[in-house]
């Protein structure tokens, strides 16, 4: 697993630059590994862990963006300070069986404060009234899955062979132009859905799903149901 033959790598490669039915064949043996056997040996508890947080901050009206500006500068300050350089050696050392000995140590304490360190960030905002960036923002927050789904169908056609075929081309400072290239997108087709839509066609299934029962999905058709 952390140092796999060569040629089973080229292979690996190759396969995810070639056609679509190719990469279902490796990808559906990944997902089930991921999903039904690490999931629940290394992931479970730590989502477990971060939900129960972000409840407890909200809980605290830490989300609220009501606490001072003082509160939330040294929530930044402190979160940054600490996890920019424990992310900065996780980085340093790249190395896979590295990582799993001794860097992913530093890599969830990083990961944990960097978050803090952007809730802050988020809520200054909030409360400088910054409608220009805070409203493209909620409205990511707002059809979150439908992003998650666009932004996998965006990056799979951008590396694999059935669209652009980039897979294995890039270095790992050039994957920051496609997090932003991907940022864009989002920040942009939210708020332009959501002047016409009332949910994210994938939120809109889901709630449909939930209640079932057929939900109004567009804001037209909801304002002349309340009237």
């Amino acid at each position: 697993m952390f140092a796999p033959p060569k040629a089973e790598v080229e292979k690996e490669v190759r396969t995810h630059r070639s056609g679509w039915v190719d990469n279902l064949g490796q990808r559906f043996g990944q997902a089930v590994t991921m999903e039904f056997t690490m999931f629940f040996q290394f992931f479970f508890l730590d989502v477990l862990a971060m939900l129960i947080l972000g409840m407890g901050l909200a809980k605290a009206q830490v989300f609220s963006a009501t606490r001072s500006v003082r509160f939330y500068g040294t929530f930044a300050s402190a979160g940054f300070a600490l996890g920019i350089p424990l992310h900065y050696w996780a980085a340093s050392g790249f190395d896979t069986s590295g990582f799993f000995n001794y860097i992913a140590s530093t890599a969830d304490g990083g990961r944990l404060a960097v978050a803090l360190g952007y809730t802050g960030i988020v809520m200054l905002v909030c409360k400088a009234g910054a409608g220009l960036l805070t409203r493209p923002l909620a409205a990511v927050g707002r059809t979150e899955l439908s992003n998650y789904l666009l932004t996998s169908i965006l990056c799979t056609l951008f590396f694999n062979g059935y669209g652009l075929g980039n897979f294995g081309q890039l270095e790992r400072h050039q994957l920051y132009y496609v997090v932003l290239a991907v940022w864009a997108v989002n920040l942009t087709v939210g708020p332009i859905w959501l002047r016409y839509f009332q949910y994210g066609p994938a939120e809109w299934a889901w709630r449909s799903l939930t209640y079932w029962e057929r939900q109004s999905m567009r804001r037209a058709a909801i304002m002349e149901s309340s009237s």
